[in-house]
């Protein structure tokens, strides 16, 4: 979890240094390791053989250095900065459970909690206004969400939970609400939609959510081919489009946001001939966007999608 830089130089024209500096990476801080005898440039060889770091080779000299066959070694420890620890767990989200990797993720970063009688509920459908919050905070969003901007949403008060996680979604168009007039839904003085936070996602809206809010957003939507690496995929090649699911047309409000999470393996479908889901000449799965999804399959969607490699100490 850490990067170590081995002297080098600061400046032009260039100052051999002794410097030994540490990054780490989880807790994005620097930190001094035990320092070299020789000041060199251009350091090309280290080794780390047990728990000693070998260097060899470079400029030494300053201006006009010449090459330098100094062979020396420092302990490869320095002063430790471990990342604070993650004590979060659930009683329903045992370390042999499917999705305990990726709701002990989220909640590590704390993009997602339980609830109040500390469990997790990994089988319970997910809101609407939960999606907001784990959307929104694990791609780390964190301004003032501003003044209200849906009817049901308020900035304090009964129904306030989610108020900073949808303003922040709703300031970049990724959610929106509905009209107001109807069933339930008087129109106010300003006439502010509706979010209807309490209502279950469906898998369409979380795929078009969970996309356009993550850096996914900007790769096209064709399936990577075999064996390709999603990292060495070029985002200009040329590839035909279609649809991966028999129920999200082009034309769907959701193909986007489901095509690029299929593109990526993060979401799969259901084979084709069950009830109502015919098989087509190509056999395309069914994906079921009106569908429920639960917290628990949220947390695998957006854990795969946000942190693909995630730290949990």
């Amino acid at each position: 979890g850490e990067i170590w830089a081995f002297a080098g130089s600061y400046a032009q024209p260039p100052t051999p240094a002794t410097t030994v500096q540490i990054y780490h990476v989880e807790t994005n801080s620097w930190r001094y390791g035990p320092s070299y005898l020789t000041q060199r440039n251009y350091t090309t060889a280290v080794g780390l053989v047990n728990n000693r770091a070998y260097v060899a080779g470079g400029i030494v000299g300053g201006v006009g250095g010449v090459a330098s066959s100094a062979f020396e070694s420092i302990p490869a420890n320095g002063t430790p900065c471990p990342p604070p620890s993650c004590n979060i767990s659930y009683p329903d989200v045992p370390a042999g459970d499917p999705f305990y990797p990726f709701v002990r993720c989220l909640s590590c970063k704390n993009a997602l909690g339980g609830y109040g009688d500390g469990t997790f509920g990994t089988g319970n459908p997910i809101t609407r206004g939960q999606l907001a919050k784990v959307v929104s905070n694990s791609a780390g969003y964190s301004e003032d969400p501003g003044g209200p901007r849906f009817a049901d949403v308020p900035a304090t008060g009964l129904g306030s939970t989610f108020y900073p996680f949808i303003n922040r979604l709703a300031a970049r168009l990724i959610v929106s609400g509905y009209t107001c007039g109807g069933a339930g839904e008087p129109c106010g003085i300003a006439n502010l939609p509706y979010f209807r936070p309490n209502n279950n996602a469906s898998r369409g809206q979380i795929a078009k959510i969970v996309v356009q809010a993550s850096p996914l957003s900007s790769l096209p939507e064709d399936r990577l081919r075999p064996g390709e690496a999603s990292e060495k995929a070029s985002e200009n090649r040329p590839a035909p489009q279609q649809p991966i699911f028999a129920d999200v047309p082009e034309t769907s409000p959701f193909y986007v946001g489901v095509q690029k999470l299929a593109r990526f393996y993060i979401i799969g479908g259901y084979s084709c001939g069950g009830s109502g889901e015919p098989c087509t000449q190509d056999a395309k799965p069914y994906f079921r966007p009106g569908s429920n999804a639960t917290r628990g399959q949220v947390a695998k969607i957006v854990a795969n999608t946000f942190f693909p490699v995630c730290y949990t100490p």
